[in-house]
């Protein structure tokens, strides 16, 4: 018999409303029934695109129904905390947004030990990563840099950049934390940091006051690593670039290609963004189902955030 799901979102805006929109296309694939709630932080209508999919808008602090199979926390970065610690007593499990929380001396102050947390990584779904995971031995490395450089005003299309979490500091802005996923697929691959050193400050003239440029270097085990992150490069870059003992590597994850650069070889893949962000639903509801062990919990999520922001020197 296909299970029937009950899901509730925390938050609607760009990647809430892709999450929502990829589950859907999910279970409907699945031919599993489905009853989504959404929890607002403010008032907002149903987007037109929802309307005819969600069944009940609930205010944060109403009494909120229990029994959730799912709940997405999936606003701003600073409100992940307090979204938390109700949300975990009413669902089985919970999906949560990277990073993990806004500021260094957050943390739960309670944890529900019948739930599940699940902290999201989806840059490690992507085939690329997934190639140099099963293809390149991490003992062959010696070092990595990995680049990640956008222009912030251009993310959200018609929402003011400057209104938005990402560009102001007291809601957990700025591209040393916006942009985890770098320090967090370089990780996945590479292993724990051990040592990381960071540079960051505000150079363009975008109306923001968080940080617009951070430089990572950061060493894991035996291995160097470099990260350069930005909010005002005007052509999209998302690369790395791997040394190891008898190649280099690119690694284009914009256009999902692996170079090596001493052999000639090139692996290429057809992947669009839905597509590496569906492979992390699907695993997770392996998770909430006993099939899949939990790739990023509470404790890996807090070892990345605390262990890399908490020993910034």
């Amino acid at each position: 018999m296909n299970k029937h799901w009950r899901v509730a979102f925390c938050g609607l805006g760009s990647i809430g409303s892709r999450h929502l929109r990829n589950l859907t296309q999910i279970l409907n694939d699945r031919k599993e029934t489905y009853e989504i709630d959404w929890i607002q932080h403010k008032d907002r209508s149903i987007p037109n695109e929802f309307k005819e999919i969600i069944r009940n808008v609930y205010k944060y602090d109403d009494t909120l129904p229990v029994g959730y199979d799912v709940i997405f926390i999936t606003s701003p970065t600073y409100l992940h905390r307090e979204m938390i610690e109700k949300m975990q007593w009413c669902t089985k499990a919970l999906f949560i947004e990277k990073p993990l929380f806004a500021f260094i001396d957050e943390k739960l102050t309670r944890i529900n030990p019948e739930c599940i947390y699940y902290v999201a990584c989806p840059v490690r779904y992507k085939r690329v990563i997934q190639y140099i995971k099963e293809n390149v031995k991490r003992e062959e490395i010696l070092s990595a840099i990995a680049v990640c450089s956008s222009y912030l005003p251009e993310w959200r299309p018609n929402t003011d950049y400057r209104k938005c979490y990402s560009a102001i500091q007291k809601k957990g802005g700025g591209v040393s934390l916006d942009l985890i996923h770098e320090l967090d697929y370089l990780s996945y691959l590479l292993g724990d940091i051990d040592e990381i050193y960071n540079i960051r400050g505000k150079l363009s003239t975008l109306e923001i006051d968080s940080d617009d440029v951070s430089v990572y270097i950061a060493k894991m085990s035996n291995i160097i690593a470099q990260v350069y992150l930005d909010y005002y490069g005007r052509v999209d870059i998302r690369k790395m670039t791997i040394f190891t003992k008898k190649d280099t590597l690119e690694v284009d994850l914009l256009c999902n290609s692996i170079k090596f650069l001493r052999t000639n070889k090139i692996v290429e893949f057809q992947e669009s963004r839905d597509d590496f962000q569906k492979e992390e639903l699907l695993y997770f509801l392996e998770i909430i189902q006993g099939k899949k062990p939990n790739t990023n919990d509470l404790e890996c999520a807090n070892k990345l955030f605390y262990n890399t922001f908490g020993r910034i020197k």
